[in-house]
């Protein structure tokens, strides 16, 4: 296992640190991350952003939440404080003494946050600290903190006592907190003392470590987050990014607007869930949150049989937008990409209306399925951290995908971020020609159909097939400015993939003096992973529908993408408030999406 510096830092205002002398109120840390390049691959990517936290925070869930960050806080504290000191390695009995005395000077800052203090109390502040410090050790009996007392004498003194107190007096000072209702006020104020005295950098005893779930190592490991954190880290990625780009989902709606899109699309998460129809999301969230939250199945339904085409197409291309920002800003496009076009074919199951233009439906398509469906162009990112879709649209036939293939890339073009166009075979043409030359000047690869005709079929034609060959300016569609052509021979492990073809050739605006030549096969390869996102996006993110209404599973193809994108997110950045590297599943992305939108029924588990 390797440690990976992240780009992610963690600024920091602790109150707590005011009454503690070696404390920085102040502080950054780099947080630091475990993983294995082997087996994490593209998910050890160092994107994500900064985040800023405060202590004292009011929830004591949240401040659990925050163990692994307030021990890498700890960790930079502590490495800072050594870096100015001459003390040696401290002892068990130091140790304890050093985390006792800690304990008690943010004992009233503890007691502050649980709106309390010890004059509020009803038994001596002795007792108080005393039964603090029993919590703060997690001991399983009084007899404990006492032989603990009975061994630290300074300790004893400073709480306020002559001699160790007595077995029978912590009893009695515990059961009269219990009896005036401040019992769990003590065990909440002594955890938030163990924590800030965690990020002040002050070693803690191993078995108070334990004790408060403080026992996890300096370097962040995912496997050892606890389940809540992780659970909570993938509801708050969920909010974060579709809070940002569902503002242009608005459904055309100038009435119905009881729920909120972000509710829509819960409800349809939960139908994905159950891997039932759209009706299917809100019977099954019904039982497990508020129906009052709930959109129900007709609601969903007739907003989104409402819908038309146009206004499908321009709601996603704007939160596609706003989605490429979002991970924009997370230094995503800080490098260029290298980009995949590519066409896809959707079976449509309804009834026949391709000879309705309207609905852009193709009857028996040129190298597609028999019966009658959709055609889609496809625009993705093959770099393996960045696997994003960058844009999808439908085409009614193939005088559209060249165009469509130009505005669909045009993001990237924007951000200055255009690496190498990759576009396959079914755009073998003029057109695509020139809208590579418009996007990504002369880096950019079209490969060639095998029936090629022309100069493009002689050059292959005359290629041995075990040989490579590069041939510049020739001649292909009109074009005033000829491309090169470059024949590469398919190795015999790759040949299935490319239909048993030994040779590909491609079109390129690329020459041996730009680049190697045989890197262009090579990169053709990641255009696979456009295969791989049209796969999972036609069978595992696209919800399922019974709707006769094409427009419905049109807006459902759609859905599809953005919540594609958002999982790919989460498994390349870290959390924008937990800063943690997550390995989710897709069905934790839909659970997300929904338990971060509706309320949970108070008897549910």
């Amino acid at each position: 296992m390797q440690q990976n510096n992240s780009a992610v830092r963690v600024t920091h205002c602790d109150a707590f640190a005011e009454q503690i002398t070696s404390a920085k109120k102040h502080s950054h840390v780099d947080l630091t991350h475990k993983w294995n390049p082997d087996a994490d691959g593209d998910r050890a990517a160092s994107h994500g952003s900064n985040i800023e936290i405060e202590h004292p925070v009011t929830d004591m869930a949240e401040l659990q939440r925050r163990a692994h960050l307030a021990v890498q806080i700890g960790r930079e504290n502590r490495t800072s404080a050594a870096s100015t000191s001459c003390e040696g390695q401290q002892g068990t009995y130091e140790i304890a003494k050093t985390f006792d005395a800690t304990m008690l000077d943010v004992a009233d800052v503890a007691l502050s946050v649980e709106e309390t203090s010890f004059a509020d109390l009803p038994i001596k502040p002795r007792h108080v600290k005393t039964v603090m410090l029993l919590d703060a050790w997690g001991v399983n009996s009084r007899r404990e903190i006492v032989e603990h007392l009975d061994d630290h004498e300074d300790i004893t003194t400073r709480i306020g006592y002559d001699t160790a107190p007595s077995n029978s007096t912590v009893a009695r000072a515990a059961k009269s907190l219990e009896a005036v209702g401040h019992r769990d006020t003590i065990r909440a104020a002594a955890t938030r003392s163990v924590h800030a005295v965690t990020r002040a950098g002050i070693q803690l005893p191993d078995s108070v470590a334990v004790a408060h779930g403080l026992d996890v190592p300096p370097i962040i490991d995912e496997a050892l987050i606890e389940p809540e954190t992780r659970r909570a880290a993938i509801r708050n990625w969920v909010s974060t990014v579709l809070d940002e780009v569902l503002a242009p989902i608005t459904f055309d709606r100038a009435e119905n607007t009881q729920f909120s899109v972000r509710a829509i699309i819960a409800a349809i998460a939960q139908a994905a869930l159950v891997n039932g129809g759209v009706r299917a999301g809100p019977a099954a969230a019904a039982w497990y949150y508020d129906e009052s939250d709930i959109p129900t199945a007709g609601h969903v339904s007739a907003l989104l049989a409402g819908l038309n085409r146009d206004d499908i197409g321009r709601m996603f291309t704007l939160a596609t937008e706003r989605f490429l920002d979002v991970i924009g800003e997370l230094g995503f496009f800080d490098e260029e990409r290298d980009i995949a076009c590519d066409p896809t074919w959707v079976t449509w199951w309804g009834e026949d209306d391709s000879d309705d233009p309207d609905s852009k439906l193709l009857r028996n398509p040129e190298e597609c399925e028999s019966g009658y469906g959709w055609c889609f162009s496809t625009v993705s990112l093959t770099d393996s951290d960045a696997r994003f879709a960058v844009g999808i649209d439908i085409a009614g036939d193939k005088t559209e995908r060249s165009p469509q293939f130009r505005r669909l890339m045009r993001p990237i073009k924007q951000r200055d971020s255009v690496g190498r166009v990759h576009i396959d075979r079914e755009f073998f043409s003029a057109p695509a020609v020139r809208a590579c030359r418009a996007i990504a000047d002369d880096n950019w690869v079209i490969r060639a159909k095998q029936l090629s005709k022309g100069e493009v079929a002689e050059v292959i034609e005359a290629t041995p097939v075990d040989e490579s060959r590069f041939q510049s300016n020739v001649e292909f569609g009109g074009l005033s400015v000829a491309p090169n052509l470059y024949v590469h021979p398919v190795p015999e492990n790759l040949q299935n993939r490319y239909q048993m073809s030994p040779q590909l050739a491609f079109l390129t605006d690329l020459s041996p003096a730009e680049c190697d030549m045989a890197d262009l096969f090579e990169t053709y390869q990641y255009r696979w992973s456009a295969e791989t996102f049209i796969r999972q996006l036609k069978h595992e993110y696209t919800p399922n529908t019974q709707s006769p209404n094409h427009n419905t599973r049109l807006f459902l193809f759609h859905l599809g993408t953005l919540l594609y994108n958002l999982h790919t997110l989460i498994n390349r950045a870290a959390s924008p408030q937990y800063a943690l590297r997550l390995d989710v599943t897709y069905y934790e992305v839909l659970l997300g999406v929904v338990d971060s939108t509706f309320t949970r029924t108070g008897d549910t588990p």
